[in-house]
């Protein structure tokens, strides 16, 4: 069997984690399957992009039309449905589509204006791939002529296990460790753009800070990441007063943020996107540390309050700053008790262990 892969998403030395989700998905299915690409790389200067969509185009045509792989699996396909469905009335294929989340519920842009030609080929597809249950009952419910025994759940690639991990420990040297040591950072990993929570999580360390300063003073906050709203971040801890008590570190690799994730004693998630999974949060667990979070969209598919961490209401500061007290004041035993739940959520999501869904999902 041969595979002929399509995203305009994928990593290189460049920029090695654009698209590391689909790139995992590829090697999962290489395993399979012989693999031909056609791929994208990310691109700085709207002249170099546009090119390279040019490119990608074409080779798409090529290929579609010429190339005898027996199998099409397309990942992000608002930016390709029209190209494919119009050559699917030259050629037909057997097309699966995996879809990411922005691709199928953006509000505006070219995700947005192309919706129409995403469902058709949806519709088409013999089989459509989703990161989560969240999604699929998105896609049931906003896109017609689909169904449900068509949609096939895969967490993109799983979490990396050979970086995030709980130090290789058992459960039992996990609960030692996390007991022996203090842990009273609290971390937001994330990226810095529209929608992701850091201002709401910026509000919220402000409002310890005035109506809670003992818990604030006892407790270290970091921000790891960057973005689009890097100078908004940056100005409302100039606001707040928090350029000197908040410690913002740029980008990370996957490495150093595994250790980040291990040295936090709780990841803060506050995304209020429509996120398809939410694999930072996954990655977080996975480093035996609970999360602080919202719970929206694909990241209710593995959170449980109170279990695996901590939740509040979405975009509300001040239902975070006392989730964040909550955090501060449960026992050792109560932390320890999460830590091995958060682990326990996680194995299902490791790549060790989601590679053979994917396997299971192109044979059917």
């Amino acid at each position: 069997m041969k595979t002929l892969v399509i995203s305009n998403m994928y990593p290189n030395k460049e920029f090695p984690t654009y698209g590391v989700f689909v790139r995992s998905t590829t090697e999962s299915i290489e395993k399979y399957s012989k693999i031909s690409k056609i791929v994208m790389n990310k691109k700085v200067s709207k002249l170099g992009k546009g090119l390279e969509y040019l490119v990608f185009y074409i080779r798409i045509i090529f290929f579609y039309l010429f190339d005898n792989s027996s199998l099409i699996y397309i990942h992000y396909p608002s930016h390709v449905a029209f190209l494919i469905n119009k050559l699917s009335l030259i050629r037909k294929r057997k097309i699966i589509t995996n879809v990411h989340g922005s691709d199928v519920v953006a509000k505006q842009g070219i995700e947005y204006k192309m919706r129409k030609h995403t469902e058709q080929l949806l519709q088409n597809s013999i089989k459509i791939v989703v990161p989560s249950s969240y999604f699929k009952n998105y896609l049931l419910t906003n896109y017609k002529g689909l169904s449900s025994s068509n949609i096939y759940c895969y967490p993109s690639g799983g979490v990396n296990s050979l970086i995030f991990n709980h130090k290789n420990l058992s459960k039992n040297e996990f609960i030692k460790h996390s007991s022996s040591i203090t842990k009273n950072t609290y971390s937001y990993i994330s990226r810095v753009d529209e929608g992701k929570g850091w201002d709401t999580y910026i509000r919220a360390i402000s409002i310890l800070k005035t109506d809670f300063p003992n818990i604030f003073q006892a407790l270290h906050f970091k921000i790891i990441g960057s973005g689009s709203k890097s100078n908004s971040l940056n100005d409302l801890l100039n606001e707040n007063g928090l350029t000197d008590e908040v410690e913002w570190i740029n980008s990370l690799p996957q490495k150093d943020l595994a250790k980040e994730m291990k040295n936090s004693k709780f990841v803060i998630f506050p995304s209020e996107l429509q996120e398809s999974l939410g694999l930072v949060g996954l990655e977080s667990m996975a480093c035996g540390t609970p999360l602080i979070t919202s719970g929206v969209a694909g990241i209710s598919s593995y959170f449980v309050n109170e279990v695996n961490g901590i939740g509040f209401a979405s975009g509300n500061a001040s239902d975070l700053a006392k989730s964040i007290v909550i955090s501060a004041e449960i026992t050792d035993e109560e932390y320890d008790n999460m830590c091995t739940l958060a682990i326990e959520t996680a194995e299902k999501y490791l790549d060790i262990n989601v590679e053979k869904v994917l396997v299971d999902i192109i044979k059917r």
